[in-house]
């Protein structure tokens, strides 16, 4: 974890990690070589790394104090797993380098599950995860496409890379340290007194807690032209410093981007995943609509959207209206979608506008309908059951927590084992109209007709079968029988 050092230095720590021969020391030695500064290697056996490679670099400043960034990679032996653990529990962020070819993308899997468990016992924010996909050259690498719907983890940020020649290893390192900054900017304590002091100071410090990593634990199981040192500096005065103001070249918003300010961003570290995960195959295009409204699409199923009314004069106002909104947004975690950011951006004639991205999975509505596509009357019979069901329960915790949100089966899908609403929410400069006031068989009528009039025209003769799922399922549920006879009543009606 970020530390002061000796001369009120703040120090970041960037941890490469990833299975064997996967491209770690090649990406920071290729790092290294750009910046020119020596990496230290101690224990290296035929290319191989034993303890740990180490670099350091000065640049930038934090709150008053200069950023030191101690840069290390990780032996990826499976024998050497006590000395990897050790040393990812300094880490700020993570860069992952992951060998894309697909008996390298089946390494990398296993190996990311071990790391987010390992992560998972970090102290305070957890640290960010950025995938370096390394080895784009090699012909049998997989298309990004593929790796992206195989990680399928909107925690992890992915940039392509050839370490062997540089590529694309500068840009990946940026992304991470921003991450990182967002980390210590969310994690560090205001009082001075209280500020950590650092345990490593430098790569003797990092051998003596490894030689004391391996006296502690048990046997183990048997090319760029640009030059990178100026774009630390940059991000790292960008990062650090206030936004100039909202003027854009053409007088428009600018959407959300991976590179926007961490003062500006909510969640801190998970947000800029976010972003860097929406915006990996070109950014957001926003679209004014004749409301006065902001939308933009971005890769995997990613949105943007700011009301007309989301936009603020002064920063100071902007940054007030983002922290009433993340504090909102936590108080009704439970019920709404998990994956989302909020961003305040350059407005242009606006001043700044307030952002919402969300990532939209599919929909209750969604899966009811691709039950058609299985010629199973029971798995269709079944999926209405179990939306019905998952509708009325999430509609009950948003009532709860005083959301008024239209709830419906368009809006409001599934999501690590819970039911939740995927759609936008009100902002401090907006209200959402809310749904109509009903009973609950007045809204599973409401909610359902739709969905019921293209089961009806679509299942033709397998609309008996449906009907006997139903009845089975009123059978074996007494006290939620209203469900499957409005449903049945919906099937029917004409």
């Amino acid at each position: 974890m970020a530390a002061f050092g000796l001369g009120n230095e703040l120090i970041v720590r960037v941890v490469y990690d990833g299975p064997p021969r996967a491209g770690k020391t090649t990406s920071l030695r290729s790092l290294a070589a750009g910046f020119g500064r020596p990496v230290e290697s101690p224990g290296e056996a035929e290319g191989r790394t034993l303890l740990f490679d180490w670099m350091e670099y000065v640049g930038g400043w934090f709150e008053g104090r200069s950023i030191r960034c101690q840069v290390i990679a990780v032996p990826g032996q499976r024998s050497l797993q006590a000395r990897r653990r050790a040393l990812l529990a300094l880490a700020d962020v993570v860069i992952v380098v992951g060998d894309t070819t697909p008996e390298g993308l089946d390494e990398l899997e296993p190996h990311l599950r071990e790391l987010r468990a390992d992560l998972d016992r970090s102290d305070g924010v957890r640290p960010g995860v950025l995938v370096q996909a390394n080895k784009r050259d090699l012909p049998e690498a997989l298309p990004l496409e593929e790796i992206l719907r195989r990680l399928d983890d909107p925690d992890l940020a992915v940039d392509e890379t050839v370490a062997t020649n540089g590529s694309g290893v500068r840009s990946a390192f940026l992304h991470a340290l921003r991450l990182a900054l967002d980390r210590v900017r969310s994690s560090f304590p205001r009082d001075p007194r209280r500020d950590p002091r650092p345990d490593i100071e430098g790569a003797e410090d990092l051998m003596d807690l490894l030689r004391q990593a391996d006296r502690e634990t048990a046997p183990p199981e048997p090319g760029e032209s640009r030059d990178p040192r100026s774009d630390v500096r940059n991000l790292l005065r960008n990062e650090l410093a206030d936004p100039q103001g909202p003027e854009t070249p053409d007088g428009l918003p600018r959407p959300p981007d991976p590179e926007v300010n961490g003062s500006l961003l909510w969640p801190p570290v998970r947000g800029r995943l976010h972003l860097l995960a929406a915006c990996s195959s070109g950014g957001f295009d926003a679209v004014q609509s004749d409301e006065g409204d902001w939308n933009a699409a971005g890769n995997l199923r990613w949105h943007a959207h700011s009301f007309a009314s989301d936009c603020y004069g002064e920063l100071s106002e902007a940054r007030r209206a983002l922290g009433q909104w993340a504090n909102f947004h936590a108080s009704v975690k439970t019920c709404i979608s998990p994956d989302r950011a909020l961003v305040v951006t350059a407005g242009g004639a606006d001043g700044w506008r307030l952002w919402q991205v969300v990532q939209e999975d599919p929909t209750l509505y969604d899966l009811i309908l691709d039950a058609l596509s299985l010629e199973s009357p029971v798995e269709v019979a079944d999926r209405l059951w179990r939306s019905a069901q998952a509708l009325i329960g999430v509609r009950v915790e948003l009532l709860k927590a005083g959301l008024r949100v239209p709830c419906a089966l368009e809006t409001c899908g599934m999501a690590r084992g819970r039911c939740v609403y995927f759609g936008r929410m009100p902002s401090p400069g907006h209200s959402l109209p809310p749904g109509p006031s009903e009973d609950r068989r007045t809204f599973l009528r409401l909610r359902f007709g739709d969905a019921m009039t293209v089961i009806r025209n679509s299942a033709g003769p397998s609309i008996g079968q449906i009907l006997d799922r139903l009845e089975d399922r009123r059978r074996r549920a007494p006290s939620r029988n209203w469900v499957a006879e409005i449903l049945s009543a919906l099937l029917i009606e004409p």
